[in-house]
């Protein structure tokens, strides 16, 4: 089988009759080598690599007829020897490293394809929830523990077909904080009702009952949005910024009373509605 490979984000051309197209390098200045002396730190399934000068042992990925064929890396900070230590996974993955996903601090981007985040092939890193672009999703990796505002709670506080979270600051819960096994948040996104708040002597704690829609229409324009005016807790606030009702949207979702035009989150038009859950 002819096996196309395309390198990340470089220029190619697609010629009548081309059978192999690769692209650039990448731009990144040094180099990697296995470090030896330093494997046992990465454990069994990882190799430990330094690097100098801005080089990763992930970059540049590549794309085998469409799909990622890269290894994931967890960035160990300086290596013994000199340079940058990391410990990568021993074989590829359906994952790439991603240099222009926009990642801010110490995080770094990656493009995945399938329902495993990277954390299935690094159990020491740590990303944030997925952001869908076409087949693909991109991530912000670390190899620290990202802040998380919210967990899975575990009290009464909402209707056995509902799931509790419970948020110390202003966070929306996300299934990215169960972590790379149980999370399927970059195909499963929570939908969450206004929540309770209870306040407390710094901040507040805000109680949320949500769920996870079974099937969302590719075209669907409604979001939840626990922001919008009028809607009490409990209740399921949405915007729509298209024709179609949070109903059509979510089979789950009823809306008693017609939307109001208002605007989103992001100060958008949009429809607001204020829906219950059945």
């Amino acid at each position: 089988m002819i096996r196309t490979v395309l390198r990340w984000l470089a220029p190619f051309v697609v010629a009548l009759g081309c059978a192999a197209c690769t692209a650039t390098a990448s731009t990144a200045t040094g180099a990697c080598a296995v470090d030896s002396a330093s494997q046992p730190q990465c454990g069994d399934g990882f190799v430990r690599y330094a690097c100098d000068g801005s080089a990763r042992p992930d970059d540049p990925g590549e794309f085998v007829d469409g799909v990622p064929d890269g290894t994931v890396c967890t960035d160990e900070g300086a290596a013994s020897g000199g340079g940058e230590g990391y410990c990568c996974s021993s074989s590829t993955t359906d994952c790439v490293y991603d240099p222009v996903a926009g990642c801010t601090g110490t995080t770094y981007g990656y493009q995945c394809r399938g329902s495993n985040r990277p954390e299935a092939y690094a159990p020491n890193l740590f990303c944030g929830e997925g952001l869908v672009e076409g087949d693909l999703i991109v991530y912000c990796c670390g190899s620290a523990a990202l802040p998380h505002g919210c967990q899975q709670g575990t009290g009464t506080g909402c209707p056995s077909t509902l799931v509790p979270w419970v948020c110390t600051d202003q966070s929306l819960p996300t299934e990215a904080e169960l972590g790379s096994n149980q999370s399927r948040a970059d195909y499963n996104l929570l939908v969450c009702a206004v929540p309770t708040v209870t306040p407390t002597a710094t901040s507040a704690i805000r109680n949320y009952c949500c769920f996870t829609p079974t099937s969302v229409p590719a075209r669907a324009s409604c979001l939840f949005d626990t922001s919008v005016a009028g809607c009490s807790p409990g209740s399921f606030g949405f915007a729509c910024t298209g024709p179609d009702a949070p109903g059509d949207d979510y089979s789950r979702i009823t809306c008693p009373m017609a939307g109001v035009p208002g605007v989103n989150a992001q100060g958008y038009p949009s429809t607001l509605y204020c829906c219950q859950y059945r």
